[in-house]
C-alpha cells in the first residue's frame, strides 16, 4: 500500500509542477506588450535609444507618435534593420506600440504608442541599422 501511495504522490506532484509552470509562463508573456520588427545584422549599430513616458489620466487613452529621424525632409542616412519597443510596465497595464510609416528597410520610421484606458505607458525604444 505504501508503494502505491508513493507513486500517487510522485504523479500528483509532477502534474502540479507542470501545470503551475505552464500557468506562470503564460501569465508572464501576457503581462508585457513588447514590440519588435526586423532582425539584427552584422555591422548594425544603435541609431536611436529613448525612453518615452506618458503618465496616466483618469479614463483617458494616452498616445504619442515618435519619428526617427526627427529632422523633416528628404530621408538620408542609415537603413533601419531592427526596431525594438520594450514595455517597462511588467504588470499588464502598459501600452502598445505600432508602426505608422516607414520601418525596417526604410530610412525613417514613425511609431505610435498608445496606453490602455486609464493607464500610462513607459517604453524603451531602440532602433538599429547600417
Amino acid at each position: 500500500m505504501a508503494k502505491y501511495s508513493l507513486i500517487f504522490f510522485i504523479i500528483t506532484l509532477t502534474a502540479f509542477l507542470t501545470i503551475n509552470s505552464v500557468q506562470c509562463n503564460s501569465s508572464e508573456e501576457e503581462k508585457s506588450h513588447h514590440f519588435t520588427m526586423g532582425f539584427m545584422q552584422g555591422g548594425d549599430r544603435l541609431l536611436y535609444r529613448g525612453i518615452i513616458v506618458k503618465k496616466s489620466k483618469i479614463l483617458q487613452v494616452r498616445t504619442k507618435d515618435i519619428t526617427f529621424p526627427e529632422i523633416a525632409g528628404i530621408p538620408v542616412g542609415p537603413t533601419i534593420t531592427f526596431i525594438k519597443a520594450t514595455d517597462q510596465y511588467q504588470n499588464g497595464e502598459g501600452g502598445y506600440a505600432s508602426i505608422y510609416e516607414g520601418g525596417v528597410g526604410q530610412k525613417t520610421v514613425t511609431m505610435h504608442l498608445k496606453s490602455q484606458r486609464g493607464h500610462g505607458f513607459n517604453f524603451l525604444i531602440e532602433i538599429y541599422g547600417h
